[in-house]
């Protein structure tokens, strides 16, 4: 039976006893709530192409792919697609409530063609936004990883990368701030020199870097740490058929990640708060501050013991991390070929090495909502001491529910959630010898939420994943500290929910812009509601459409700098940041946040 928010919704209790049945402790857990199917259904074909994007791709008889649907209201849910010999295959979600939703795949999908054996095709390079509010077909075009859609780039391992004796599953992967790209390479184990994938990635600036095979399915979480210790990403520039690499070797397209020279050593510890007692399921990291080999991590067990997998020789930055709990100082331990040392002292299982973590004794706890009252899972909350210095955080559960562990003082608590931004509870939380239950956050009751959408072009090309925000401004042109986020999709087309204005007094005024890695910072064209002041966007109690961002390639310039002693830094790459300009004519209209 459902039990939505405005109840008491369900609650389960979890008793302990001695050997005689004596009962020893009770403990219940927060509520959570069973929502009610909504009425509005997601469907669609997937239809697979070669990397051109329109070529069909034949797919044999009985093939499938998964296609994923998260939401900050529900959590991930999954259908499986079969194609039945062709390159379509449909999909459909029902039961759905209006609200925001995230339609994903796995990066890379693996699929038996009619003809041609086993390829490897693209997934969703990022999640896609999804605004629900009736029925809707949303139609996915998934192409085969060839030159078509992008340039190769081969990554070659070298080293053992096994863990007891086991070889293990290796992630390699490219992202940048346009998309994503993954595939696996399984049983690597030992080898030297071997190539175990290529990506094809688009023009744009990328970080390639590998690490040990993410479990698979969208609530699997991090993987164990391995026996070895993933190497520095590599920034890679692609434009065209050229490749350019911060590798140190040449660029040719070519990236080796070498581990051959890492030596395990592990550090044996406990993580205690401020009695001395072990705190578990805690996160534990390390990383050498001055870059080489990526980081190690692990997780405590229930008595609060870890042992940190560090492979590399140097000074290590060790720390630990607990959601809910204030963050605690990170410690510096000396890894040595015969072990690791702290304050010149060796460390070993019987000495372990204790990192601290201040346990508040109080909690403030609740649930995130949107507007409708639904759920808001997986947000970030966080609270702040108004009258000190104490600040914490966490993230909402999978029903929405939070715990922040605080002391007594004066606490303000905060959210921030996908399609509303950030909410503020009404009033400071005052603790004083007593945890507050209850503080539940959502956008004021006599908000009305209305949308802004368009599309982003730029250099006659959409602009696909790319984050756009609408900054509110008051009517004389202040900023009011508050953002609200989206991302274009696979279109380049975006939705962004912000609250409207009922009348001319309480009118809403907006700066909506984008950022792109190609060409910074770019706002609305063509139609400004707002003359002389840095909104572009003015809302009230309607939906508004083609709020777009089109900049025609006529319209960019191209601009040469040259060096006079460029020959000293040949083959560096750099930024060049232009502050200022003279000109003459017309005043150009600025793409910063300010109009002139």
């Amino acid at each position: 039976m459902p039990k939505e928010f405005g109840t008491d919704g369900y609650t389960i209790d979890i008793k302990t006893m001695n050997a005689s049945g004596v009962l020893l402790e009770t403990i219940s857990a927060m509520p959570f709530f069973l929502q009610k199917g909504g009425d509005f259904t997601l469907s669609g074909t997937a239809t697979i192409t070669q990397g051109d994007g329109v070529t069909g791709a034949n797919i044999a008889n009985g093939q499938t792919m998964n296609i994923f649907l998260g939401s900050p209201m529900t959590g991930p849910t999954e259908k499986t697609l079969t194609f039945t010999g062709s390159n379509t295959a449909a999909y459909s979600f029902t039961g759905l409530t209006a609200g925001e939703y995230f339609m994903f795949t796995d990066p890379t999908i693996t699929l038996t063609q009619a003809v041609g054996g086993a390829a490897d095709f693209e997934g969703l390079m990022m999640p896609e936004p999804i605004r629900l509010s009736a029925n809707t077909v949303k139609n996915l075009t998934i192409k085969r990883q060839d030159a078509g859609i992008g340039t190769a780039v081969t990554i070659k391992l070298t080293g053992d990368f096994s863990t007891n004796s086991a070889a293990d599953d290796v992630d390699i992967f490219a992202n940048s701030p346009s998309g994503y790209r993954m595939k696996t390479a399984g049983d690597v184990s030992s080898v030297t020199n071997s190539m175990v994938a290529t990506l094809y990635l688009p023009d744009g600036r990328w970080n390639v870097g590998m690490g040990p095979a993410m479990p698979k399915g969208p609530m699997a979480g991090p993987p164990s740490m391995p026996d070895w210790m993933p190497p520095m990403p590599v920034g890679v520039e692609i434009s065209g058929a050229t490749v350019k690499e911060n590798s140190g070797t040449a660029n040719d397209g070519i990236i080796v990640f070498n581990i051959a020279t890492q030596q395990k050593q592990n550090l044996y510890g406990k993580v205690v708060d401020g009695t001395g007692a072990g705190i578990a399921d805690t996160e534990v990291y390390g990383f050498n501050p001055n870059g080489g080999f990526g980081g190690a991590n692990t997780k405590t067990d229930t008595n609060g013991v870890f042992t940190l997998k560090i492979t590399n020789t140097g000074n290590f930055k060790v720390g630990a991390h607990k959601p809910g709990l204030p963050a605690g100082s990170e410690l510096t331990v000396d890894v040595r070929a015969d072990g690791v040392y702290y304050n010149d002292s060796k460390v070993t299982t019987s000495t372990q090495f204790q990192l601290k973590l201040k346990k508040p004794s109080y909690t403030i706890s609740g649930s995130v909502l949107n507007a409708d009252s639904k759920a808001m899972a997986y947000s970030p909350v966080w609270a702040y001491q108004t009258n000190g210095s104490g600040n914490t955080q966490a993230m909402t559960d999978a029903s929405g529910n939070y715990i922040l562990y605080v002391d007594n003082g004066v606490w303000q608590v905060r959210a921030d959630a996908p399609g509303m931004g950030s909410v503020q509870y009404d009033l400071p939380i005052t603790i004083n010898g007593a945890s507050q239950s209850n503080i539940n956050l959502k956008p004021a009751t006599d908000t009305t939420w209305v949308t802004i959408s368009g599309t982003v072009t730029i250099n006659n090309a959409t602009q696909q994943y790319m984050p756009i925000r609408a900054v509110e401004f008051s009517s004389a042109g202040v900023p009011l500290g508050r953002e609200y986020s989206s991302n274009t999709d696979s279109s380049g087309a975006y939705t962004i929910n912000v609250p409207g204005g009922a009348d001319a007094s309480a009118y809403k005024y907006y700066r909506v812009d984008i950022w792109t890695q190609s060409y910074g910072e770019v706002e609305r064209t063509g139609t400004d509601d707002v003359a002389n002041s840095p909104a572009n966007t003015k809302m009230n109690n309607s939906n508004k459409t083609n709020v777009d961002i089109t900049v025609a390639a006529a319209a960019l310039k191209t601009v040469v700098v040259n060096f006079t002693n460029g020959s000293d830094y040949a083959s560096n790459s750099g930024f060049l940041k232009i502050d200022g300009m003279s000109f003459t004519g017309a005043i150009p209209k600025t793409t910063t946040n300010c109009k002139n």
